[in-house]
C-alpha cells in the first residue's frame, strides 16, 4: 500500500465517525422505540436494531410527520457518518492511484529502503540536491515517515526484499538505489534484484547501488559475489556499513595526526584510549588498525576502557586475530564515573592516554563518562562521539563547548552522507592511485596475466577499490609526515621528496599495507603470492621486503604530487 493508504483516517476522523455511528444507533433504537410506542405496535430490541442499521442505506418507512426528534436526527446522521467515511475512502484510494502514477513517471530517482535516523539524513540531502525519492518501508508506524513526505518524498509500505515494491517504486528508471534496511538478508535480496534486472536488460540506465551490511565477515564474503565483485554497464553495487563509514570519517577528521605533534608522534609511542564497548569502538580500534600508521617507532597502544572491556576485547581478537600483530592492546574492566572519582583517577593514570574516544549506546552513558572525564582534568584530546537523534547532543555541545580539548562530534549525522555513501571524492583520488600503480607495474614488465589487478577502475573488484580507498585516506598523513600540513601545495610536497623521506614515507604506507591485508585474513608464504588462499611473501617487515616489493612502494610516495594536485582540484 502506499502512504496514502496507510491511515485514510486521521486520528480525529476516526473519533469523530466512531461516534457518530454509535450515536446515530442509540437515537435510532431510542427514536424507534418511541415511534412504535406512538403506533401501538410491539416491537423487539432486535426490530429496533435492524430498523437502526438501515438508516445508514437509507431504508426507512416511517409515516411523515410521526416520527420523533431522537429519529429524525438519527435519519440524518447515519447516513451522513457513512457518506462521509466512503467519500474519504474513495479519495485515499483515487490519491493511492495518483500516487503511483506519479511514481511511475520518475526517471533518474532514488529509492531508499528502510528509514531511520541515519537514512532520513540521507534522504534530505538527495531531495535537496533536486532528485525525487521513493521510500520502501516495511513499518507503517515508523517515526520517520512523517518527516519523509513532508520533505516531498514518496512513501511506499511494504517488504523491501519483495520485487512487487520495487517495480511500483519504478526501479527501472531509478539511477540510486539504497538497501539500508536493518536486516541484511532482505539488503542482500534488494540487490540482487536488481542486478538480475540490469543483467537482463542491458538497455536500462545505470544504477548506482549501496548496500548495507552489518556483519563485517559476511559483508568480506559478499565481495566475492558478482553483484559487488566488478561493475557492469548498466550497474555499480559497493557494500557499507554506517559504523565503518563513521570511523573512517572520525580518524579522517579526528585522527591522531590532526590532533598530536607530528613531530612526537613520530619519535615516541603514544596511546588511544577507547571508552565504551559500542560496535563503533569496535570500527574504530580496526580502523586505528588499519590507517593508523604514522610513522612512529612501534605499534600503536591502545587501550579499551569500559564496564566489560577484557570480554569485549577477547571477542574482537577471536575474530580478527591480526589486531595482535598489529597493535599493543590492553583492557580495563571498569566504569568511568564522577561518585567513584578516586577510582577513575587510578585507571586514567594508569592508561596515560595522548587521545579518548568516547562512545556508548546509551547517550546517558556518553554524558557520564563525558562528564567523569572532564572531572580528571585530563589534558590530551577527547573526542566524545554522539551518534543518536535525541537531545544529548545538544547538551554535550552546550555543556563541554568551551573545553579546550573536549570536542563533541555528531558522528553519524557529519559521516553518513549521500556523497560518503555514494564517495565519488574520495573515488577519484582512489582511480587516480589506482591508474598510478598499474602504469608503474606495466613500465617495470607486469601484465594482466602475472598481476590481475592490473585492469580498468570498473572492472577491479570491490575488495581492491577499498584497498586503493584506504590508500587514499592514508595520504593526508603521508602529506603530514612529509611536509607537517595536511594539504601542503604541489610545491611543498616536491621540495620535501628526497631520498631519505622517500625511504620512510614507502615504509609506512608498507606497514599500511600489511596491516590491511592482516585484517583481510591474508597470512605469510614463502614463494608465489595466492590470491585465493590469499597467502603471500611481502606480509614481512620492511627491512625483510624484497627490492622489488619496496620499490612499488616507493613509486607510489613519488607520485603523491600528482595526487596532492588532484586533491586541489577537488576540493
Amino acid at each position: 500500500m502506499s502512504d496514502s493508504q496507510v491511515n485514510i483516517f486521521s486520528k480525529l476522523e476516526r473519533t469523530l465517525i466512531g461516534f457518530s455511528i454509535v450515536m446515530a444507533m442509540v437515537l435510532g433504537v431510542i427514536g424507534y422505540s418511541q415511534y412504535y410506542q406512538y403506533l401501538a405496535e410491539p416491537a423487539s430490541i432486535f426490530d429496533l436494531l435492524y430498523n437502526s442499521v438501515g438508516l445508514f442505506i437509507l431504508e426507512t418507512s416511517i409515516d411523515p410527520g410521526r416520527a420523533p426528534v431522537t429519529l429524525e436526527i438519527a435519519r440524518w446522521l447515519a447516513p451522513a457518518s457513512l457518506s462521509y467515511a466512503a467519500f474519504r475512502a474513495f479519495a485515499a484510494i483515487m490519491r493511492g492511484h495518483f500516487h503511483r502514477l506519479r511514481i511511475s513517471w520518475l526517471q533518474g530517482h532514488a529509492i531508499i529502503c528502510g528509514l531511520d535516523s541515519v537514512n532520513i539524513r540521507i534522504l534530505e540531502a538527495i531531495i535537496a540536491a533536486g532528485t525525487s525519492v521513493v521510500v520502501i518501508e516495511a513499518n507503517p508506524q515508523n517515526k520517520f515517515i512523517g518527516r519523509a513526505k513532508n520533505l516531498g518524498a514518496y512513501i511506499l509500505i511494504g517488504n523491501s526484499s519483495d520485487s512487487t515494491w520495487l517495480n511500483q517504486a519504478n526501479l527501472k528508471k531509478a539511477a540510486f538505489l539504497l538497501a539500508v534496511t536493518g536486516y541484511d538478508h532482505v539488503n542482500l535480496e534488494v540487490a540482487y534484484y536488481s542486478y538480475r534486472q540490469r543483467e537482463k536488460q542491458t538497455s536500462l540506465p545505470m544504477l548506482n547501488c549501496a548496500v548495507h551490511i552489518a556483519n563485517r565477515e559476511f559483508g568480506a564474503v559478499l565481495y566475492q559475489q558478482p553483484v559487488f565483485a566488478t561493475d557492469a554497464s548498466n550497474y555499480s553495487a559497493r557494500i557499507i556499513n554506517y559504523e565503518q563509514l563513521a570511523a573512517r570519517w572520525l580518524l579522517n577528521n579526528y585522527g591522531p595526526d590532526k590532533l598530536l605533534d607530528q613531530d612526537a608522534m613520530g619519535s615516541r609511542l603514544f596511546t588511544i584510549a577507547l571508552v565504551g564497548d559500542s560496535r563503533l569502538i569496535e570500527e574504530i580500534l580496526l580502523r586505528v588498525a588499519c590507517i593508523g600508521h604514522y610513522g612512529q617507532p612501534a605499534p600503536l597502544n591502545v587501550k579499551l576502557v569500559s564496564p566489560d572491556a577484557t570480554k569485549h576485547l577477547e571477542g574482537l581478537l577471536s575474530v580478527q586475530p591480526a589486531l595482535a600483530n598489529i597493535l599493543e592492546l590492553s583492557a580495563y574492566d571498569t566504569s568511568l564515573g564522577i561518585l567513584d572519582s578516586s577510582h577513575s583517577h587510578e585507571v586514567l593514570h594508569e592508561v596515560k592516554p595522548d587521545l579518548v574516544y568516547v562512545h556508548a549506546e546509551s547517550t546517558e552513558q556518553i554524558l557520564t563518562w563525558t562528564q567523569a572525564l572532564e572531572n580528571l582534568k585530563l589534558k590530551c584530546p577527547i573526542i566524545v562521539c554522539e551518534s543518536g537523534e535525541s537531545v544529548i547532543p545538544g547538551m554535550l555541545e552546550q555543556q563541554f563547548g568551551s573545553s579546550a580539548n573536549i570536542h563533541c562530534v555528531r558522528v553519524m549525522r557529519d559521516s553518513c552522507r549521500f556523497d560518503t555513501v555514494f564517495d565519488s571524492q574520495q573515488d577519484s583520488l582512489a582511480i587516480a592511485i589506482h591508474k598510478n600503480y598499474v602504469n608503474s607495474q606495466r613500465a617495470m614488465g607486469d601484465t594482466q596475466l602475472s598481476n590481475s589487478s592490473l585492469v580498468d577502475w570498473s572492472v577491479l573488484p570491490e575488495n581492491l577499490k577499498d584497498a586503493n580507498r584506504n590508500q587514499a585516506d592514508h595520504l593526508y598523513i603521508k602529506c603530514q609526515s612529509l611536509t607537517g600540513k595536511r594539504f601542503p601545495t604541489v610545491t611543498e610536497v616536491e621540495e620535501a621528496l628526497n631520498d631519505a623521506s622517500i625511504e620512510r614515507v614507502a615504509s609506512m604506507e608498507h606497514a599500511r599495507w600489511k596491516a590491511e591485508k592482516e585484517l583481510n585474513g591474508w597470512r605469510l608464504q614463502q614463494g608465489e603470492k595466492d590470491n585465493e588462499r590469499r597467502l603471500s611473501p611481502s606480509l614481512v617487515a620492511w627491512e625483510q621486503l624484497s627490492e622489488a616489493e619496496k620499490q612499488k612502494d616507493r613509486d607510489a610516495v613519488r607520485h603523491l604530487p600528482e595526487l596532492v594536485n588532484l586533491l586541489k582540484q577537488l576540493a
